[in-house]
Formats: structure tokens, C-alpha cells, sequence
């Protein structure tokens, strides 16, 4: 499984946070890569990328518990994707650089 997302914080701050809750039921999801993104639009590429590899056939709903979840309550994990590293990188290398998004 391939995730793709930004983050608010600093990226290892949240491949820690993804382990940790168990995103997806993952617990041992790794960096792969960073792009960097102008700072106007990261949700926009992020956004595009989702939408051009769930076309393609790539997206994959997980619904799962959140580790250390006081209720329990299963919740979906809505970023994950079946494609390569490879073609995950590429998407979201592609829409960091369109300029019009």
C-alpha cells in the first residue's frame, strides 16, 4: 500500500503518527519520498494526485480501528493507494509542478 498526504507538521512527526495509530491497519509505513510543494497549493496537488490514481483504479478504502482508539470506532483510511512507490511518485512529482492547479 502506497499512502499519499501532506503533512502540518514535520514529515517524520507523521510517519510516527501513522504508526502509531495503525492508519489503515498499516503500523510499519516508511518515507519513501518528500516533494516539495509550493506552499499555496499542497492540498491542491495532493487532491489531483488522489483523483488521477483513484481513475486509474489505484485507490483503496481500508476501514480499521485506530490503535490506542479510547472508543474503538472503526473509521476509514481514505489516502492509500494499490500503485507502485514509483507511480505514486511520479503522480504527485506531476501535479507539485503544474501551475495550473
Amino acid at each position: 500500500l502506497v499512502k499519499i498526504g501532506n503533512a502540518s507538521n514535520s514529515v517524520v512527526e507523521r510517519v510516527r503518527n501513522l504508526r502509531k495509530s495503525g492508519y489503515g491497519g498499516v503500523n510499519d509505513w516508511q518515507l519513501m519520498k518528500t516533494v516539495e510543494i509550493d506552499y499555496n497549493k499542497p492540498y491542491k496537488a495532493e487532491k489531483e494526485s488522489h483523483r488521477l490514481l483513484k481513475k486509474i483504479g489505484y485507490h483503496k478504502v481500508i476501514i480499521y480501528v485506530p490503535t490506542g482508539s479510547p472508543t474503538n470506532k472503526r473509521q476509514p483510511a481514505l489516502e492509500l493507494f494499490t500503485c507502485t512507490v514509483e507511480q505514486a511518485i511520479r503522480t504527485i512529482t506531476v501535479m507539485a509542478n503544474k501551475t495550473n492547479l
